[in-house]
């Protein structure tokens, strides 16, 4: 059986994901497509539009066999960390390859910058690990930055690419748009039907509505306990203090708080980690992750299981300690309350 893998947030599932999955089929001409998928928080420090379960069952329902969770702690961080802990599960998934999509649709030139190592330049602390990147290697665009993070954790996968057909960015709502445009109609309660293939209306609780807590937090506690919180560089807790005082809303606090160094996504990250009270030493404690959080498959994704040699949970009570307290944690906060369909077996399609 061959087996392939994506890597996918589905924030939330559109026609381009659609598009993903039947090209990476194509390619790779696989009998299994494994996906691994971030869970109810993504990796640009946000909840996630659509929770775990609703996106594994459009996953399975578009093409899909087996879906693999990547959990909140390893999701929610920078491209490189998020890139690594989701090859370390296809490698624990036991995939022979994987498919990424690409703005510059050039595989050589990516295998080439994923040979080279930042650290080998002055890395200047001013600026972001992005902006420390491009200095040196051009303006690249956020899924090639990402697919050069994969490819520099790959070993023995063989990789392809499919051309993106959009800007990440881009907020143009069209047949094959963003996740970035879909969100931003969402919020303005704008029609996004033809963007996605099932009918939905999606309701979304962002890191927005969540901001009266995060103040409240950065007003009442110690420097010395934020700074304890994980991705809180130093100097970042007075900023983010002077920000609460200062800022009435989410985006304000964004505007107040961004520089070269502190993009969204970095200042989003670390507060989706406030809010969990997600700490570094938690998270410099962790050992390597050794499971697969199994969140459905069909006939045959079982039967790929069947062949993996590696700790498979499929309740949320089989996942190994300390992950399991972590992940518990951010679905008590993502839902409010911890609803059984979490603690439920994986979604199966027969």
């Amino acid at each position: 059986m061959k087996v392939c893998g994506i890597i996918c947030e589905y924030n939330p599932f559109h026609n381009g994901h659609l598009h993903h999955i039947k090209e990476a089929r194509k390619i790779t001409q696989c009998d299994c497509l494994v996906v691994i998928l971030s869970g109810n928080y993504v990796q640009r420090g946000d909840f996630s539009i659509l929770n775990k379960w609703e996106k594994t069952k459009l996953a399975l329902q578009f093409g899909c066999d087996l879906v693999i969770e990547l959990p909140y702690f390893l999701a929610v961080q920078s491209a490189s960390f998020f890139a690594k802990n989701a090859m370390q599960l296809l490698h624990l998934a036991n995939v022979d390859c994987f498919v990424f999509g690409s703005e510059c649709n050039d595989l050589n030139k990516l295998i080439a910058l994923s040979k080279l190592e930042i650290k080998h330049y002055p890395y200047l602390e001013s600026l972001s690990t992005v902006k420390n990147y491009e200095n040196y290697f051009g303006t690249l665009q956020s899924n090639d930055i990402l697919g050069i993070n994969y490819l520099k954790y790959r070993k023995h996968l063989t990789p392809y690419i499919i051309q993106r057909t959009n800007n990440y960015f881009d907020e143009t709502i069209q047949e094959i748009a963003s996740a970035t445009a879909i969100r931003k109609a969402v919020k303005e309660n704008r029609d996004y039907s033809k963007c996605i293939p099932y009918p939905y209306h999606f309701k979304w609780k962002s890191i927005a509505d969540e901001y009266d807590i995060i103040k409240n937090k950065l007003l009442t506690l110690p420097k010395s306990i934020l700074n304890t919180i994980f991705l809180m560089d130093e100097g970042m807790a007075s900023l983010f203090v002077e920000a609460a005082k200062n800022c009435h809303s989410h985006q304000q606090f964004l505007d107040y708080c961004s520089s070269k160094k502190y993009t969204h996504s970095k200042i989003n990250r670390t507060l989706v980690h406030l809010l969990l009270h997600t700490t570094k030493d938690e998270m410099n404690n962790l050992p390597p992750i050794n499971y697969l959080r199994i969140l459905g498959f069909n006939e045959i994704g079982r039967q790929h299981l069947k062949t993996l040699d590696t700790i498979v949970a499929t309740q949320i009570a089989q996942i190994p300690s300390p992950f399991k307290e972590l992940e518990l944690k951010a679905s008590r906060v993502y839902y409010n309350e911890l609803p059984q369909f979490e603690i439920d077996k994986p979604i199966i399609i027969k």
